[in-house]
């Protein structure tokens, strides 16, 4: 069941946002690790970790 954003508590919506940018980042990675491969990927991966 679809809820209204205005419905959730904050930690309902906390667990929305944060599954949202794992699943981001996780595409990130995998579409880095596709066009340039894990040696120049995991780099850039540990740059954004520390920014």
């Amino acid at each position: 069941m679809i809820r209204d954003f205005n419905e959730l508590s904050k930690n309902e919506l906390k667990e929305i946002m944060n599954k949202n940018w794992m699943t981001h980042d996780a595409m990130w990675f995998y579409n880095c690790l596709k066009e340039f491969g894990i040696e120049k990927t995991n780099p850039f991966s540990f740059i954004q970790l520390y920014s």
